[in-house]
């Protein structure tokens, strides 16, 4: 890769090791257009979420995100705003739901904070809901709703902006049906087509998935490796 290309990838990971086990370090750089899947245990898939989303984490990686450092400052509220968008395990924290509003107000808040009028951003949700398989946005707490739903919910969040460059998907099919799966499928591919990129961060058991979602690249670094210093 020539010098500075990094800076034109929507994601590059380099030194990618975990200290809990001890797979060889891996480097990734995810294309523009490209679909790639790292396929992790619970506790790995903890940290690289964490790393991926800027925290201090010891994973002996750096990660750049359209050239950018995720832990800088002001980097999620700056450069990076308006190209990433990103789904959270429900394992770790809930999936990022605030619990103070309804499970529909937190798909609306990013638009509406966005300036976009909420009749039309209520509209544009709806119809994103209905495509991935949902009759309507559910108008109630994220613990009154069931985990399936929510997990759909995660997408029609993160699909909102259609300026999205970059997609993180984290955790993201955990209880979802499966007709719903094949709806994500079809809209990953239209966002694929326009140039977006898919970096999907799953558990070991998704991998049945890879190829209805058309994953180019699957990752296992860690299958059938032992904890550090055991025979």
């Amino acid at each position: 890769m020539k010098p500075g290309a990094s800076q034109q990838l929507p994601l590059t990971l380099r030194g990618l090791t975990f200290q809990a086990l001890a797979p060889a370090p891996m480097d990734l750089c995810l294309n523009v257009g490209q679909s790639a899947a790292l396929l992790l245990p619970d506790e790995p898939l903890r940290l690289l979420e964490a790393l991926l989303l800027g925290s201090a984490v010891e994973a002996g990686c750096e990660v750049r995100i359209w050239g950018v450092d995720p832990a800088g400052e002001e980097a999620w509220g700056g450069p990076l705003a308006d190209k990433v968008a990103r789904t959270f395990s429900p394992l770790f924290g809930g999936g990022c739901w605030l619990e103070n509003l309804d499970v529909d107000e937190n798909i609306l808040l990013a638009p509406l904070m966005r300036g976009e009028r909420a009749g039309a951003a209520r509209e544009r949700a709806l119809g994103l809901a209905r495509r991935l398989g949902l009759e309507d946005l559910p108008d109630t707490r994220r613990a009154q709703t069931a985990p399936g739903t929510l997990t759909v919910c995660q997408w029609v969040r993160a699909f909102m902006d259609e300026r999205t460059r970059l997609f993180l998907m984290i955790d993201s099919l955990r209880k979802a049906p499966g007709a719903a799966i094949q709806s994500l499928a079809r809209e990953c591919h239209a966002r694929r087509q326009q140039g977006a990129a898919f970096f999907w961060v799953l558990p070991l058991e998704a991998a049945c998935h890879a190829e209805t979602l058309e994953i180019d690249t699957i990752l296992e670094p860690l299958k059938n490796l032992k904890p550090a210093g055991t025979t």
